[in-house]
C-alpha cells in the first residue's frame, strides 16, 4: 500500500510541477498578447511590409487560438486526474494530497520570486 501511495503521489507531483513549468514566467495567461499596439511597434521596428504585418498578425492569432485550446485540454486532463484521485484515495488521503499540492505551489512561487530578484544590487 505504501508503495502504491508513494507512486501515485510522485506521478501527481510530476504532473503538477510540469503544469507549473509549462505556464512559464507570464503565469497562466502567458503574458500580454500581441495586440494592435504591439503589431504597430513590430511593423515599425522590423520595417515590415503590409503583407508581412498581416501574415504575422494571422500567425499570432492562430497561435493564440492553439494556446487557448491547449489550456482547455490541460484543464480537462487535470479535472480527470482529480476525479480519478477522488475515486482512489480516501477522504483523509485526498486532504493530505491537497496539502502536498499547496506546499509544492508555495515552493514553486518562492523559486519564481527568487529568479525575479536582481542578481546584483549594484546599479549602473
Amino acid at each position: 500500500m505504501n508503495l502504491k501511495k508513494a507512486l501515485l503521489l510522485s506521478v501527481a507531483a510530476l504532473f503538477i510541477t510540469g503544469s507549473a513549468y509549462a505556464m512559464g514566467p507570464g503565469g497562466p495567461s502567458g503574458g500580454p498578447p500581441f495586440g494592435p499596439l504591439h503589431m504597430e511597434r513590430l511593423q515599425f521596428d522590423l520595417d515590415l511590409s503590409d503583407t508581412q504585418a498581416a501574415s504575422l498578425k494571422q500567425l499570432f492569432e492562430e497561435q493564440r487560438i492553439k494556446h487557448r485550446q491547449h489550456r482547455k485540454q490541460r484543464r480537462t486532463m487535470r479535472n480527470e486526474m482529480h476525479n480519478t484521485l477522488s475515486e482512489l484515495l480516501t477522504v483523509s488521503q485526498l486532504e493530505d494530497f491537497k496539502a502536498i499540492q499547496q506546499q509544492q505551489r508555495r515552493k514553486g512561487h518562492r523559486k519564481f520570486e527568487q529568479r525575479q530578484r536582481p542578481r546584483c544590487d549594484q546599479s549602473w
